[in-house]
């Protein structure tokens, strides 16, 4: 992995006239990062496991993790809760219409039917790892202090309608909460749901939101100082439905980096393959000349030396398993719905 300083010394000369170095560079790694799956950009994590009003368990991924590539779900406590257990099943990863499918979950919410169903993606963006259903102020709490004048824009509902705030010319949607050197910041309307749009400034450290409710702070938020408009994706686990803050579970996970905007000199690139990001960087001027062909052409030999790179991580002595998906319906063909435990479910 190389740095953003060291990547100028090497690659500067390839930027173009008259061009920017960094940008040209996150033009480049986007590009690069989003085309699969290469060294550096998968991490393994461990999720805590949430569950909402009707009980359905899911996880959030913060602003650094955009995908799920498998993963296993971790009980937190052995059955008489005496020890820490690290140990559980793999799951399989599914698609965003697998709930829908003849054969997927549904909305089940029994957690000793569910374990079949892996990870399944919501449809949808979240603001927060954590929801909450009755009226709560929003209270914002910052690492350090702030300088003043940025505001935190927060629009959610209450009751089923959009929050406004102000008057006449003056009424805004949502509330503004302005940074003044206060070190922590609390709304003034009340919210039942996750907000579905905020906006923060880039800010000197991390920004923790909690929910309010006079009494009792809970933690449901934590931005990263260069967020601005968090969009977290979430992932249903039916297996994990039984959930309960007194005796969580977590999934253990391996996750897909999302590419990230780097400014600072001490910035990683990733990916960080010196020959890949040089044929980026001029297919990036033929496309400015409008030569998609040899463009193309460059784009390719820096995937071909990411992939090679990969497979080199990967080792000689490993091979990719074959998968069956099984959401096709099998299960519910000819009157038949799949068996049960030992007719051929986990065997």
């Amino acid at each position: 992995m190389i740095s953003l300083a060291q990547a100028r010394v090497m690659l500067d000369r390839y930027k173009g006239q008259n061009n920017d170095f960094t940008e040209r560079v996150n033009l480049v790694t986007e590009r690069l990062d989003k085309a699969g799956n290469w060294r550096s950009t998968k991490d393994t994590v461990v999720f805590q496991v949430h569950a909402d009003e009707f009980r359905n368990a899911f996880i959030t991924l913060p602003q650094q993790y955009n995908t799920i590539l498998a993963g296993v779900y971790l009980n937190s406590r052995n059955q008489d809760a005496s020890e820490l257990r690290l140990c559980g099943y793999p799951f399989q990863v599914r698609d965003e219409y697998y709930s829908f499918m003849t054969d997927g979950p549904g909305f089940s919410r029994d957690g000793r039917y569910n374990w079949g169903f892996g990870f399944i993606p919501e449809i949808d963006r979240f603001t927060t790892f954590r929801n909450w259903y009755t009226a709560k102020f929003l209270r914002f709490k910052f690492a350090t202090a702030e300088a003043n004048g940025g505001i935190i824009n927060v629009r959610g509902k209450l009751n089923g309608q959009d929050i406004y705030t102000g008057a006449g010319a003056n009424m805004i949607e949502g509330e503004n909460l302005t940074i003044a050197g206060a070190t922590t910041l609390t709304t003034t309307k009340q919210f039942d749901e996750i907000p579905y749009s905020l906006v923060k400034p880039i800010t000197y450290g991390p920004v923790s939101m909690y929910t309010w409710d006079g009494v009792t702070e809970t933690l449901v938020a934590r931005y990263d100082p260069r967020e601005t408009v968090p969009q977290w994706r979430r992932y249903r686990v039916p297996a994990c439905s039984d959930w309960t803050e007194s005796e969580p579970g977590q999934c253990l996970t391996v996750c897909k980096r999302e590419w990230m905007v780097i400014g600072n000199d001490n910035d990683p690139v990733v990916p960080g393959n010196i020959g890949a990001l040089k044929f980026g960087l001029q297919a990036l001027l033929k496309e400015d000349a409008q030569d998609f062909v040899r463009a193309d052409e460059l784009w390719n030999m820096a995937f071909k030396l990411l992939a090679n790179e990969a497979q080199d991580d990967t080792g000689a002595g490993t091979a990719m398993p074959a998968s069956v998906v099984d959401s096709f319906g099998m299960a519910v063909m000819d009157n038949g719905w799949g068996g049960g435990y030992n007719q051929g479910w986990g065997n």
